[in-house]
């Protein structure tokens, strides 16, 4: 069996890696088996290319991650598999092959392969950010004839009745009734305020708990018989939506090093987004006229909205494919 028969979508163009691949499956399977899990490897590794919302960047075989342990998987990863769903392109697209695209991780049959999830543009996030976006609204995954375009009007109005402020009070007022704790803006300042919380407390003999993230992500995928629709989607759910002590001094440490990985430079925009906010508010306390910036325009909510409906149709069809 020649080299060509593996995906030509490994992008790393190691002999030696090609080799060993090749050992594993010569050494484990019959040429008719070999020839069987070549092909459809390629199958599902065409449709990733084809949509190019993932990163196919290298295959582990033998994998050797048990479960969903958080450091083991994101040492891999630099935790840019506990991005929001609602922040990766896979799940903001039309017309996706949901799966292997989706799956950061995905266990097929005896081979561990990895597809890092894109996200969408830092303006869209930040526009995430500040429109008040929640992760997930339930009642309108379950209810599609639900207008969202008309509850995220509402949200502006309330926005723009907050023009004229008399006292700092309102400060505080305006963002805990804009923002409220299933905004991803909030969610993502309280894990930053954890982290630090953490740095600064780490090894003082004080007690520290373990975070358990409030958004969605997946994590990884299992597919032991080569049939995708038998995958098995592991998302941040139950057991696995919990984020160590180890972690987040490991996040901090990525957070430090400039804006070279996508979780931490997600944590970073919503920093630079809860900042803005503040200092428009003060602009108004100040009866200043504020320049919004970019992201911060009416007409970013087109796209914004636009990603939403493809996010809730990808649950849904995602849930329909697997069920």
């Amino acid at each position: 069996m020649s080299s060509d028969l593996i995906p030509f979508v490994i992008q790393n163009e190691d002999t030696n890696i090609l080799n060993y691949i090749l050992n594993i499956l010569k050494n484990n399977f019959t040429q008719d088996e070999i020839d069987f899990l070549i092909t459809e490897i390629n199958l599902f590794f065409e449709k990733a290319v084809r949509n190019r919302c993932s990163i196919v960047y290298k295959y582990v075989s033998p994998y050797t991650i048990i479960g969903n342990n958080f450091t083991s998987i994101n040492n891999l990863f630099n935790y840019s598999n506990i991005i929001p769903n609602v922040f990766r392109q896979c799940w903001v697209s039309e017309d996706i092959n949901l799966i292997p695209n989706i799956c950061p991780l995905f266990f097929y049959v005896s081979e561990l392969l990895i597809f890092e999830p894109k996200i969408i543009e830092y303006k869209y996030i930040k526009s995430f950010f500040y429109f008040g976006f929640p992760n997930i609204i339930d009642n309108i995954l379950n209810n599609p004839s639900i207008d969202f375009i008309k509850i995220l009007a509402n949200n502006i109005k309330k926005k723009q009745n907050y023009q004229n402020y008399s006292s700092k009070y309102y400060i505080k007022k305006y963002i805990t009734d804009f923002y409220t704790d299933k905004s991803l803006l909030i969610q993502f300042i309280t894990l930053f305020n954890y982290m630090n919380l953490v740095s600064n407390n780490y090894g003082s003999g004080k007690t520290l708990s373990n975070y358990y993230l409030p958004w969605y992500s997946t994590l990884s995928c299992q597919c032991l018989n080569s049939s995708l629709s038998d995958t098995t989607v592991n998302n941040n759910e139950g057991r696995n939506n919990i984020l160590t002590i180890l972690d987040f001094l490991n996040i901090q440490k990525l957070y430090l090093n400039a804006y070279r990985y996508k979780f931490t430079n997600i944590l970073k925009l919503s920093q630079e987004v809860f900042q803005d906010i503040i200092i428009q508010i003060e602009y108004n306390l100040n009866d200043k006229e504020y320049c919004l910036k970019d992201y911060m325009q009416v007409k970013n909510l087109i796209v914004l909205s636009e990603y939403y409906k493809n996010y809730l149709n990808n649950i849904r069809k995602l849930n329909s494919e697997l069920a």
